[in-house]
């Protein structure tokens, strides 16, 4: 129902009938049950709030809360200060699924902005690997090492109505977020390295 109007017109239809329950307007018992339809009609529409704050999409009132059920704000990459940005990472946190194939860390490198090459290693074996192919001879532990090479730096640019003085015009981040997120995803039984090399 919601409205102050409608609520008030039931109490009215629901009073005993009689000369002692007189509900037109301006009486005494109109004038109470305005008061009890006016709380109602509040607590409909907290109610109606509450359906939006059910979802993290479109959450104001307990963003808060959301952000300490998923874990955030998140070591690695801090708190975003935009409402949307951290709306955001709140749905994403809820509906990731997680991976460990190179496409599911190229598409995290993505999303923070930031264009990488994984190398797997894999030993040289007799028989299966080829003279001039990508294998390696060393100990067959390498097959658990692997390197993300970021290529380039990634540019945050001063933003008219975001950034704030004394904000740089430019910063080059070469991606401490990165390395910490993909430190702490990696499967736990390999080893990762990580390098920055010029975009070609």
């Amino acid at each position: 129902m919601g409205d102050k109007a409608a609520y008030l017109e039931q109490f009215k239809a629901l009073m005993p009938p009689g000369e002692a329950w007189r509900t037109e307007t301006g009486s005494a018992l109109s004038a109470l049950l305005s008061v009890f339809a006016a709380e109602f009609a509040k607590i409909d529409a907290r109610a109606l709030d509450l359906l939006n704050e059910a979802d993290p999409r479109s959450t104001l009132e307990l963003l808060t809360e959301w952000e300490k059920a998923v874990g955030l704000p998140d070591p690695c990459i801090g708190t975003p200060t935009n409402l949307n940005e951290r709306r955001a990472l709140v749905h994403q946190r809820l509906t990731s699924r997680g991976g460990q194939s190179v496409a599911f860390f190229s598409e995290i490198a993505e999303k923070l902005g930031y264009d990488i090459r994984i190398d797997e290693h894999r030993p040289f074996t007799c028989g299966l690997s080829e003279c001039g192919g990508t294998d390696q001879c060393g100990e067959p532990e390498i097959r658990f090492w692997w390197h993300v090479a970021v290529l380039g730096a990634k540019v945050v640019w001063f933003e008219c109505g975001v950034s704030i003085c004394p904000d740089p015009m430019a910063k080059l981040e070469i991606g401490a977020e990165l390395i910490c997120i993909f430190t702490r995803l990696k499967p736990a039984h390999t080893h990762l390295t990580f390098g920055v090399e010029e975009a070609a």
